[in-house]
C-alpha cells in the first residue's frame, strides 16, 4: 500500500518540539478529486491525526473484533475479507469488487474525514443546484440554484435534523428552529419557550437569550413574519405533538392523530395526509396532482412535485417525467437532435448514468447508488 503524505518530514520529525498544534489544509476532496478518476484512493488520518491519501487493496483479509480494520469506505464482512459499507460516503469512491457500478456514475458526493457525507451537495455543475443532506446522505430542507449557493451552510437544517433524528438517544420530538430556504438559520430563533438572535450562516449567538414573551426586545425581532414566532403550520404541528405526548401518559401509545407535516421554514409540505391518501403540496398547502397510499409514504418524497412547481412559478423550462407519487422516475428519456437519448436520475433529479439504452426500465436506474 503506498501512502504519501502531506506534511513535510522536517515537521514530522520536530513536531514533539513545538508549542503549537500542526495545520494543513490538504482535504478529503483534494484525495479523491484530484488525479483520481478511476477511484483508487481513499482517504484517512494516519494515528497522530495526519492526513494521508492512501490505495484501495481489493479483497483484504480483516478482523471484525478490530476496529477500522478496513479501508475507508469499507467494513469487515462476515468472511473476513473487507466489503463495501453502503452506509459510508466513500462508498462513491471505493473502487472494489463487488462495487464496479459506481465506475459509471457521473456525480460523486462530497464526504467528511469520517466517512460521513458534507452538509451542502451541489450537482449539475454550475447550472445546477445545491441540496442540504444528513450526515447519513438523506436530503433535508433546503436547496438553492448553484449559482445563488456562496453563502448556503445548510447548519440549520443539519442541526434540526439531528435533533429529531430517531436514533440519537436524547433526540426530541419538537423542534421549533426556523431555517430559511437554504438551510442556513433565520436571524431570529424561539424553542422551548425562549428566544434568542444567531448568526445566519452559523448559529453562534448574537444576543442575549430571553423569555419567548420577551422576544420583541431582541434587535433581531424586526425578522418577526406576523404577530407570534410560529406559522401556521407549525402552531398546528406542535398543537398535534402537545396532545400526542399528553395521551402517550395515559397508556395511548399511537393514537389516531393524522399529523400535519410541516418544513423548516414553517412553510406546509411536502405532503398532506387526508384519510388513507397522502398527496403532494406546494409550501402554502395548495394540493398538486401526485398522490400515494398512505402505506407507501416512507417511500414519498414530492422532490419532483415540488420542483416541477417550482420551475413553473420562475418561468424555468421542466422537462423530466414525475411518478404518480411526485418523486422523479428514475428513468427518463427526451429528444435531443432528433434522437432519443435515454438516462438515469437521482431523488434531486440529478442526472447519474447517462447514455442508457432505450428499452431499459425504472429497475436500472435503481441499481445505481443516488
Amino acid at each position: 500500500m503506498n501512502l504519501f503524505y502531506l506534511v513535510p518530514y522536517f515537521l514530522l520529525v520536530y513536531a514533539d518540539k513545538l508549542d503549537f498544534d500542526l495545520v494543513t489544509d490538504y482535504s478529503v476532496n483534494d484525495c479523491l478529486r484530484v488525479n483520481n478518476t478511476q477511484k483508487l484512493n481513499y482517504f484517512a488520518l494516519d494515528e497522530d491525526g495526519f492526513p494521508y491519501c492512501g490505495t484501495y487493496t481489493d479483497a483484504a483479509a480483516c478482523n471484525p473484533d478490530i476496529a477500522n480494520s478496513c479501508e475507508p469506505g469499507l467494513k469487515c464482512g462476515t468472511n473476513k475479507t473487507c466489503e463495501v459499507d453502503i452506509t459510508s460516503c466513500f462508498k462513491y469512491y471505493a473502487n472494489v469488487t463487488g462495487n464496479s457500478k459506481m465506475q459509471k456514475l457521473l456525480w460523486t458526493p462530497d464526504c467528511q474525514e469520517d466517512g460521513s457525507w458534507a452538509s451542502k451537495q451541489c450537482k449539475g455543475g454550475a447550472a445546477g443546484r445545491c441540496f442540504c443532506y444528513d450526515s447519513k446522505g438523506e436530503r433535508i430542507f433546503g436547496n438553492a440554484f448553484a449559482d445563488n449557493s456562496a453563502n448556503m451552510t445548510c447548519a440549520c437544517s443539519k442541526r434540526k435534523s439531528e435533533l429529531l433524528d430517531p436514533t440519537n438517544l436524547h433526540n426530541r420530538t419538537y423542534v421549533s428552529f426556523h431555517c430559511d430556504e437554504q438551510g442556513n438559520y433565520e436571524e431570529l430563533q424561539c424553542d422551548t419557550d425562549h428566544c434568542w438572535c444567531v448568526d445566519t450562516q452559523t448559529g453562534e449567538l448574537t444576543s442575549k437569550i430571553v423569555p419567548e414573551n420577551s422576544m420583541t426586545y431582541l434587535k433581531c425581532s424586526g425578522k418577526l413574519q406576523g404577530s407570534q414566532y410560529l406559522r401556521k403550520c407549525e402552531s398546528v404541528a406542535f398543537a398535534q405533538t402537545k396532545i400526542t405526548e399528553i395521551m402517550k401518559t395515559h397508556g395511548v401509545i399511537s393514537p389516531n392523530i393524522q399529523r400535519i407535516s410541516c418544513e423548516s421554514d414553517g412553510s406546509y409540505g411536502p405532503y398532506t395526509i387526508t384519510n388513507s391518501q397522502v398527496t403532494c403540496v406546494t409550501r402554502t398547502n395548495s394540493v398538486l396532482q401526485y398522490q400515494a397510499s398512505i402505506k407507501d409514504i416512507t417511500s414519498m418524497d414530492c422532490n419532483c412535485a415540488y420542483d416541477q412547481d417550482l420551475y413553473n412559478r420562475i418561468g424555468k423550462s421542466f422537462t423530466l417525467e414525475c411518478q404518480n407519487n411526485g418523486n422523479y422516475k428514475p428513468f427518463q428519456s427526451a429528444y435531443k437532435d432528433e434522437t432519443v437519448k435515454s438516462f438515469c436520475v437521482d431523488k434531486d433529479g440529478n442526472k447519474k448514468i447517462d447514455n442508457v439504452n432505450v428499452n431499459e426500465t425504472d429497475s436500472y436506474c435503481e441499481q445505481f447508488y443516488d
